[in-house]
């Protein structure tokens, strides 16, 4: 993992700044040219390529008269054609807009007013819808369709055909950290989706910031895109995290079906099966996992999984013996073996991340309980009163200190209070950091995290008697200032002699836990 200091400044960026330089040819002054960035479809794309297809469609855009800060809207499912138009759009100094593109032509229609995008780069299999629409759209001057059949608009590959990748129109726009550079919508929840308009260094703040300082994104990393691009948290995780550190992208163009994921772990798993033939697969899951029947209960961040024998379905495809583990016990697997928690038998680790997972190991093994359930320290209640939780029950820890929850936090702290956080993402990297300063919200925000987390702890301490607590997850980046802010609740809350026995300490694996951890999995289950 890469390392972590929330001690270093924020970023800043130079007068002259654009994404595409940022994200995709940066790989090629750094030596990455030659590396697969893209997956898709049994095929691959470098990073010299996509870089080379992006100048294409900056040119094709400039052609077609397309003037910095212009909209062009992407209605484009996953795929090569997605990621090279969005970094040539950038690179010409437009603005992105991006739609699903399996909506209806009544809904085209609203985008296409409401964007007011000069061109539209879309796929043949979406004019069926978005065809009707566009004959009658007041701003669109020029359609790009990728696919065989254009229905009459400019083939995409034919217009990238006629440029010049060296050429003047190919040309990085010079643009600057605070010129525009995408809107992003709104889910809609009150009416029509709002565009939310980002400039160049909005991406690059929160890649800087979340996706290398609190995620730890790293080149050797591959990152399969579950949630399609259109989705601007997607952009992020999967096409903007990646290239900024030269990790590679695994791309998709259908539905995220069950069938379609199952396939894409084949894939994966017989890519690395290349040099040396696997004994077993381990897989950890973000969710409530049955072992004995192989089985994803309840996934609530992966929901087309939910019931499904996920373990069957990859032993059946690689013929190889597939075990399951939830992923916080396959991180606290991982650091009681090789990690922090090396050399003690019980073990408690607590993962801080969007929501807060838990693994327990007992004598050396993972300690799952009768169903499977046993870990979800995260929805241990510390407030009646608190907010309603995803699982269905109130002020759970994860509605205090899971990360998106730092923000809301936040928000409520600064009402009516002066805060350097106003105006600020409020992320907890940039809280913790606040914090760090002195200032009176942030240090509440920050305080309140650890309470949370303080009672839960010490609620499992005070039950198990366990040694070693090992505290890890993106947010435990925050490292000492969170750590012993949560060791002095959880210090107030427990037996004397129980806190005196037992260690809190921070993580030593980092994103590697659960790769290492599910890897433990398979070998503990083979061994058995």
């Amino acid at each position: 993992m890469a390392s972590i200091d929330l001690d270093a400044p924020l970023p800043t960026f130079p007068e002259r700044f654009n994404l595409c330089d940022d994200f995709l040819d940066r790989n090629l002054r750094e030596g990455r040219g030659e590396k697969v960035a893209i997956s898709c479809g049994g095929e691959t794309r470098t990073f010299t390529q996509v870089s080379t297809r992006a100048k294409l469609v900056a040119a094709a855009l400039r052609r077609a008269g397309v003037r910095p800060e212009e909209r062009v809207l992407l209605v484009l499912p996953d795929g090569f054609e997605f990621a090279e138009s969005w970094f040539g759009i950038l690179r010409a100094g437009a603005v992105f807009a991006m739609v699903n593109p399996l909506l209806k032509k009544d809904e085209y229609a609203k985008y296409l007013e409401y964007t007011k995008a000069r061109v539209v780069i879309t796929h043949e299999d979406a004019i069926p819808e978005i065809g009707p629409a566009l004959a009658g759209a007041r701003f669109c001057e020029t359609v790009l369709v990728v696919g065989e059949d254009a229905h009459g608009c400019t083939p995409y590959e034919e217009a990238l055909a006629r440029e010049d990748p060296d050429s003047k129109l190919a040309a990085m726009e010079p643009t600057g950290p605070d010129d525009l550079a995408g809107w992003l919508f709104t889910s809609g929840s009150t009416g029509m989706p709002k565009g939310c308009v980002h400039v160049h260094s909005d991406f690059a703040f929160n890649a800087e910031t979340y996706a290398l300082r609190v995620v730890g994104y790293r080149e050797s990393d591959v990152c399969l895109s579950v949630p399609k691009l259109f989705f601007g948290y997607a952009t992020g995780t999967n096409l903007m995290f990646p290239f900024r550190v030269g990790a590679g992208v695994v791309l998709f163009p259908g539905r995220s079906t069950a069938d379609e994921l199952f396939d894409q772990l084949t894939v994966a798993i017989r890519t690395l099966e290349n040099k040396e033939t696997a004994g077993a697969v381990g897989i950890g899951l973000p969710g409530i996992v049955d072992q004995a029947g192989a089985r994803l209960r309840v996934a609530p961040n992966v929901p087309v999984l939910n019931g499904l024998p996920v373990g069957h379905e990859i032993e059946r495809r690689t013929g190889r013996r597939t075990f399951l583990e939830n992923d916080a016990n396959a991180a606290a697997l991982a650091e009681a073996w090789l990690g922090a928690g090396h050399g003690a038998e019980n073990l408690l680790f607590v993962t801080l991340g969007t929501g807060i997972g838990a693994g327990v190991v007992l004598g050396g093994r993972v300690w799952s309980g009768a169903s499977g359930y046993a870990g979800e320290l995260g929805h241990i209640q510390v407030d009646p009163d608190g907010i309603r939780c995803g699982c269905g029950s109130w002020g759970c820890v994860e509605t205090v200190a899971g990360a998106p929850n730092w923000a809301r936090v936040a928000q409520l702290a600064m009402i009516g209070r002066p805060s350097s956080l106003f105006g600020r993402e409020l992320d907890p990297e940039v809280i913790t950091e606040a914090a760090k300063g002195g200032d009176a919200v942030a240090l509440d925000v920050v305080q309140g995290v650890a309470r949370a987390l303080g009672i839960g702890i010490a609620a499992a301490l005070n039950l198990l008697n366990i040694e070693r607590v090992v505290i890890g997850g993106g947010v435990a980046a925050a490292g000492p200032f969170l750590l012993d802010r949560i060791t002095e609740e959880a210090r107030r809350r427990l037996f004397a002699q129980t806190f005196a026995d037992s260690t809190f300490c921070l993580a030593e694996l980092g994103a590697d836990a659960g790769v290492i951890g599910a890897a433990r999995a398979g070998m503990v289950a083979l061994a058995r």
